[in-house]
């Protein structure tokens, strides 16, 4: 499901245009099948990161999860922020799609951290 989420997200920010009533129930819709993602996956998901790690570092990887998962919640508005703060709330359909592909980049990057440092542990690295 995760890899329709993406694809979803890809081809709804590629074909975005302004005042599109069609690209804007696409998002929605990519953005429903996210929350259904993360409903579906999430307990699931940490009960195999626990289980998974040996029992002396379960707290230490629940430790780096939440600052990840943290850092990039905060990272999200900040350079929303400076964004809106840069170019003055005036934003081209091309400005958007940028800002949209950095944050599926970014969301892959912490899911590849949290598997990197689970695998740094498991080798006892």
């Amino acid at each position: 499901m995760w890899l329709i989420f993406i694809a979803l997200q890809v081809y709804a920010t590629k074909e975005a245009e302004r005042d599109s009533m069609r690209c804007f129930l696409m998002l929605c819709v990519v953005l429903a099948l996210g929350g259904v993602n993360n409903a579906i996956v999430g307990g699931p998901m940490m009960a195999l990161l626990d289980d998974s790690v040996e029992a002396g570092y379960r707290s230490d990887m629940e430790l780096y999860y939440s600052v990840i998962w943290n850092v990039s919640s905060l990272a999200g508005p900040i350079v929303a922020l400076v964004l809106f703060y840069t170019t003055k709330n005036e934003w081209t359909m091309d400005e958007e799609k940028v800002s949209c592909r950095w944050g599926a980049r970014w969301d892959r990057w912490e899911r590849k951290s949290a598997r990197k440092e689970k695998f740094r542990r498991e080798r006892g690295a």
